[in-house]
């Protein structure tokens, strides 16, 4: 874990530095200038800063103003020490978002207790951080695919959709999904099956921006939401991700199984009054795609 000490005052960062106990696996660092030490938070982690209150240039409210506004740092402790008696003050840092104070000169064994105390606080906090992370990936991912689910699929892009009708952008979507895949189950199994779900998403993703949205909506029916493209955009995406899936059989533990997908693109229209208008366009023109032979992309215009 790191600590960060801040103080203007070198001979009071020396004095701090004697009086922290050795904490295993702590590493230590020291900043006289808390603009200088501001800078080094951009690019380091921090568990834990003892501030000090009055500096030039920028006091410790200031320091942890500033601080807190990288949300990197919003869950950094912060323990301030001053030798001002001002309650209002006080309050004004804690405000902030000091975490707690001591009065100077520190008492040895009040400081140690308070930095131990804060750092099991830390650890606490980036463990719920990490459990709730987790939690929120466990509620919006297929647990197959890793695509988004149909429930977090169908919020995202009803938010892009409004987004999008807001700023008077275009927004396309594309419905798509594996031919015959009920034969890969039927003469495979279906743990070949799940593998060609599996592959066929790991196929499609490399192909979309980081601003498209793609989920699973049930069985071998994936759909895709593309922001800022128009109709003959959203064909060219899914005219590549037709071509990368029939370029090579998808491996499984039954062997290489080659796979076609047919696809059903549509464009949002001013008539629409919400995504499932144009999510509805897309699968017509998929069902289209399907009857006409397969393998094979068809839009709604």
């Amino acid at each position: 874990m790191k600590l960060l000490i801040v103080d203007d005052q070198p001979f009071m960062l020396r004095n701090i530095e004697r009086q922290i106990p050795e904490i295993p696996d702590l590493e230590l660092f020291s900043f006289a200038d808390p603009e200088q030490a501001l800078a080094w938070c951009q690019d380091n982690d921090v568990d834990l800063i003892i501030l000090d209150y009055v500096m030039p240039k920028v006091n410790g409210v200031e320091f942890i103003k500033r601080l807190r506004a990288t949300p990197e740092r919003e869950n950094t402790m912060i323990l301030m020490l001053t030798a001002v008696n001002e309650p209002e003050l006080l309050l004004q840092a804690l405000a902030q978002g000091a975490n707690d104070f001591l009065h100077k000169p520190a008492n040895l064994l009040e400081m140690k207790a308070r930095i131990l105390s804060m750092l099991r606080l830390r650890v606490a906090l980036v463990g719920l951080q990490q459990a709730n992370r987790e939690l929120t990936r466990l509620a919006t991912t297929d647990p197959l695919t890793e695509t988004l689910n149909r429930r977090a699929f169908l919020e995202r892009a009803d938010a892009a959709f409004s987004f999008c009708r807001r700023d008077d952008k275009p927004l396309s979507a594309i419905m798509l999904d594996i031919d015959h895949f009920k034969r890969v189950n039927d003469g495979f199994g279906h743990a070949a099956g799940d593998a060609v779900l599996r592959g066929f998403a790991v196929r499609v993703a490399p192909i979309l921006r980081g601003m498209d949205i793609f989920g699973r909506l049930g069985g071998e029916e994936f759909a895709i939401v593309l922001p800022g493209l128009e109709l003959q955009g959203a064909v060219k995406v899914a005219e590549r991700i037709r071509e990368t899936v029939i370029a090579a059989p998808m491996p499984t533990d039954q062997g290489s199984i080659p796979i076609t997908s047919s696809f059903g693109a549509a464009c949002a229209r001013q008539s629409d009054a919400e995504f499932a208008a144009l999510l509805h366009r897309a699968d017509e023109a998929l069902y289209a795609a399907k009857s006409n032979g397969r393998d094979r992309v068809e839009m709604s215009v």
